[in-house]
């Protein structure tokens, strides 16, 4: 299948598969989609692998650091996954599914025929029903554990308008890759685009619109990140953006080994406390402040309410390194 470094058990082969109902979860760390979808994988290990249910987790990276297996085996701990889970590097088993998005799961019964289908968040019910049917039809008795038939999560009201500037802002993406090979044209700076794999002085174009990343200072653009590109003794270089969401979310790396901080501000000051994310503190001097000390999806706004905003991330260590935004609308209490 294409599968290696295991993780949570040994190395498994289709052997180990015969008999029981298997569901394979194609997913990667640092995307928030995977993420929100982890607290009932879990829960549908705790209650059926002892009826013959076995969940993989075939970890396919997006950015070339999701590759390590030390980053890998650190986020399923850091997750609280306890299923297998497997790496797919070389993207043998993304492929072989034609899988087209994160999280992708596939069910298949014992004799290995695939009979569920779902790309996306959302149907859990669904899904936990169509694991019961399979178990059940195998011939398993589940009276004795009580399926979880609660509605999905549901996006909060304000973030479905057809106005643009008040719709949940697109996944953004810092790298060349996706900007200049792929045409997905998340940065404003026009320079950017005549400027791939190099350092370049950036200025803010000023106008603010959702769905775009802005620059200011010195950056290079490598193939699937933003770098800022020199140490600074202040905070006059940044890059921001302008969001419609009540989460916001961005993929960071850091050297192996190192850590570095960078000042956020929300609306011109300091990120307010009841709209901070976990991964926000604040210094003596009342300023918030993301430390990067693990390549990871970091969490910077939590909030009640869908609204927009401006965030600047401002930087003084070359080390600092951007890969994507990811945006939620979904009520506080989703996980």
């Amino acid at each position: 299948m294409g599968l290696d470094g295991w993780i949570n058990t040994e190395t498994l082969d289709v052997e180990d598969f015969r008999g029981k109902i298997v569901l394979l979860d194609f997913w990667t760390y640092t995307c928030v989609n995977c993420i929100r979808t982890l607290p009932y994988l879990k829960d549908w290990h705790h209650k059926y692998a002892d009826e013959g249910l076995l969940i993989i987790g075939v970890h396919t990276p997006e950015f070339e650091f999701e590759k390590l297996p030390e980053n890998v085996r650190a986020a399923t701990a850091d997750l609280g996954i306890e299923y297998p889970v497997a790496q797919d590097n070389d993207r043998v088993t993304f492929s072989t599914y034609r899988v087209q998005a994160w999280p992708t799961k596939y069910i298949m019964d014992g004799t290995g025929f695939v009979r569920y289908y779902h790309r996306g968040e959302g149907s859990y019910a669904d899904t936990e029903k169509i694991i019961r049917f399979l178990l059940e039809e195998a011939g398993r008795d589940l009276s004795h554990i009580e399926p979880n038939s609660d509605p999905d999560p549901q996006w909060l009201t304000g973030s479905r308008a057809t106005d643009p500037e008040e719709f949940i802002t697109r996944e953004l993406y810092g790298g060349t890759r996706r900007n200049i090979d792929f045409g997905g044209a998340y940065i404003a700076n026009e320079e950017y685009y005549d400027s791939a794999g190099e350092v370049r002085e950036y200025t803010d174009p000023g106008e603010r619109k959702n769905h775009f990343i802005f620059l200011q200072g010195h950056w290079l653009s490598e193939s699937e990140n933003l770098r800022h590109a020199r140490t600074t003794d202040d905070y006059q270089d940044y890059l921001g953006i302008k969001f419609y969401a009540n989460e916001v979310n961005a993929v960071l790396d850091v050297e192996p080994g190192s850590m570095y901080r960078f000042r956020i501000t929300m609306d011109g000051g300091p990120i307010p406390e009841q709209s901070a994310g976990p991964d926000i503190t604040y210094d003596a001097n009342g300023d918030s402040i993301v430390t990067v000390d693990t390549p990871r999806m970091y969490r910077l706004i939590r909030q009640q309410e869908v609204s927009a905003h401006e965030l600047l991330l401002m930087p003084k260590d070359e080390n600092f390194s951007l890969f994507s935004f990811t945006f939620g609308a979904y009520p506080m209490d989703d996980g």
